[in-house]
């Protein structure tokens, strides 16, 4: 077809239209891959495999047992704005299909060689269709079993602007496998093989969600991981969150499908993060595989060329709802850090056995003698009572009795211990009955003044001074206008501030930092506040808490008292997360004493 050259605007040749779409629809070989996949698991496959070679360069091979084409099915496949998902504006409406435009297949053979063998249940032999770019496609009766197999050949062979600009085999062969991941993960009811020429990555038989992430990402993940089911509104959501332990310094460990379909989403992502952000430390990121149920009608799924965005009907909804979900979730767990010794000995050397008067007696398996139930010999093996189960023998009273003659020995012993130690002005050591708990006490105190500021707040109970001199501060314009977009919310928290052109007069504080740098706390709010994506006034209080809290200066000549140390860790045991600062760093662990035995063989 020729452009008529006396007119400005001109119908495109059909080869050039497609490869245009092409360009929307195949920007690299991990594209193929991820349309053809999903038109497989659209056709209701069970089993999918997947053979690249030369990072999908030169070859793609996708092989399913799905319900096949019939010859006039193949035929019309390959044509663009076919598709056998779509039929009425109601079906656009409410998609439910992995693949649905009809441009995949149109796209694919006009930038490479394609073969597709494919077999319809009813029929009886399968057929062949081979495609090269701008010629006619040829179709033939072949031998087959039911389902199809799809062949992509020299991609971009005829686009070599394109071909150029892809990456090297190591990048997209590792896209290609991070999608590969992506759909393993997201249909643990199918089996998918996995091969890069001849060797093998994958081969992930059926199986249930857990045991797909764990053979998937690996056994490492196995008893970091948090089962996660809630449902609101409409919208449930289940699958897995990581404990902070899996955090990563990147996203790479996480996964969001949205009605099975993997999407990334910034709004929902932020929603997840912000849940963690009292437990990980700065630039890093929680583990997650979570799965959202969503009505197909309140969403809009075609709104990116590879279908990787989404938008909601009500973006505020869903992310309130996903945040109440992984909150809530975590609420649930205990996330206590315990500082664990590897030791040869992993069991108790004592056991309980019945003596001929069939009374029960401790017994060290080691050395074979029986042990007295004697005061001296209680206070002996103390630590070593909490592995004995109370039900042994059916009878509790022998273990009662050790474990009260035992409060009475360390009630006993009280002025003879140590209670709290301060160590480096830094290291709060409280001995318990059966731990030692190691606190670090700046981060501590940080927690301690983020939840009084919190709960000040929340009771609107802040305590504001008014300065003697007020202080004037220069800023960045778009720092006076994150302070002065929430006056109200930093009036809450004692802060009164005058707005000029260029700088801001503090003229009020909270009473908590009066004898702290108020020009460098101020600037940290500022900066702080023009980094929250979204307005809700409990995050922006919860931000402007944080910054003070970790702002305040903590004198090393305070807090040294053993009074003062007793306090500290009141105070800190009274929060609700007294495991991590505000920041998501560790406060405090616990080594227990049989840990310690077991560290000296003892």
């Amino acid at each position: 077809m020729t452009l008529n050259k006396s007119n400005t605007i001109n119908i495109l040749p059909d080869f050039i239209a497609n490869q245009i779409a092409a360009g929307e629809v195949v920007q690299r070989p991990e594209s193929v891959v991820k349309e053809l996949v999903e038109n497989s698991l659209d056709s209701g496959a069970t089993e999918i495999a997947v053979i690249v070679r030369n990072a999908g360069k030169s070859l793609i091979h996708i092989i399913d047992n799905g319900i096949g084409m019939s010859k006039s099915d193949l035929e019309l496949s390959i044509k663009r704005h076919a598709t056998s998902k779509i039929l009425t504006q109601t079906d656009l409406e409410s998609i439910k299909s992995l693949g649905f435009r009809g441009e995949a297949l149109a796209s694919i053979t006009s930038v490479a060689h394609v073969e597709i063998i494919t077999r319809n249940k009813n029929d009886q032999f399968g057929h062949k269709l081979i495609s090269e770019p701008n010629k006619p496609a040829i179709l033939e009766e072949v031998n087959s079993n039911q389902g199809t197999q799809i062949l992509v050949k020299n991609l971009f062979y005829n686009v070599p602007a394109r071909r150029k600009f892809l990456k090297s085999n190591l990048s997209e062969f590792k896209a290609i496998s991070e999608t590969m991941i992506k759909f393993a993960l997201a249909f643990p009811s199918k089996r998918f093989t996995f091969y890069d020429d001849e060797n093998l990555i994958f081969d992930l038989n059926a199986s249930d969600l857990e045991t797909r992430v764990i053979a998937t990402l690996g056994t490492a993940v196995k008893d970091l991981l948090i089962p996660l089911e809630y449902k609101e509104e409409g919208i449930s959501i289940h699958g897995f969150i990581g404990k902070p332990f899996l955090a990563r310094q990147n996203s790479s460990n996480q996964y969001l499908f949205l009605n099975e379909r993997t999407i990334k989403n910034r709004y929902l992502n932020h929603a997840i993060m912000s849940c963690y952000e009292e437990l990980l430390e700065e630039k890093r990121y929680p583990f997650y595989v979570l799965f959202l149920e969503v009505d197909h009608k309140t969403i809009d799924i075609n709104v990116h060329p590879q279908k990787h965005e989404v938008k909601f009907e009500n973006d505020r909804l869903v992310y309130n709802i996903v945040k109440n979900a992984v909150m809530s979730t975590l609420r649930e767990v205990n996330l206590i850090p315990e500082f664990k010794i590897d030791a040869e000995l992993s069991y108790s050397p004592f056991q309980i056995e019945r003596n001929d008067e069939d009374k029960p007696v401790m017994i060290n398996r080691s050395t074979g003698e029986i042990i007295e139930r004697s005061e001296q010999n209680i206070r002996r093996i103390s630590n070593n009572f909490s592995n004995w189960q109370k039900d042994e023998y059916n009878n509790t009273n022998f273990t009662e009795e050790i474990n009260s003659n035992l409060n009475s020995i360390f009630n006993e012993r009280q002025d003879q211990r140590f209670e709290y130690l301060l160590i480096d002005d830094r290291f709060i050591i409280v001995k318990e009955l059966e731990h030692l708990i190691v606190i670090y006490k700046r981060r501590a105190l940080q927690r301690i003044y983020f939840e009084y500021l919190v709960d000040s707040f929340n009771r609107n109970q802040t305590k504001s001074q008014d300065l003697l001199f007020p202080e004037e501060l220069q800023l960045e314009k778009k720092q006076i206008s994150s302070l002065k977009s929430n006056t109200e919310n930093l009036k809450d928290f004692g802060f009164i501030l005058e707005y000029n052109e260029e700088s801001i007069t503090i003229t009020s504080v909270p009473e908590i930092i009066i004898n702290n740098n108020i020009k460098l706390i101020i600037e940290r709010i500022s900066n702080n506040l023009l980094s929250i994506e979204h307005s809700d006034s409990e995050e922006i209080f919860e931000y402007i808490a944080k910054v003070i809290a970790i702002s305040i200066n903590i004198r090393s000549n305070e807090n040294k008292s053993s009074e003062e140390l007793k306090k500290i860790y009141s105070d800190l045991f009274k929060c609700k997360n007294p495991h991590h600062s505000p920041t998501g760093k560790l406060t405090t662990f616990s080594i227990s004493y049989s840990e310690l035995e077991k560290k000296f063989r003892l």
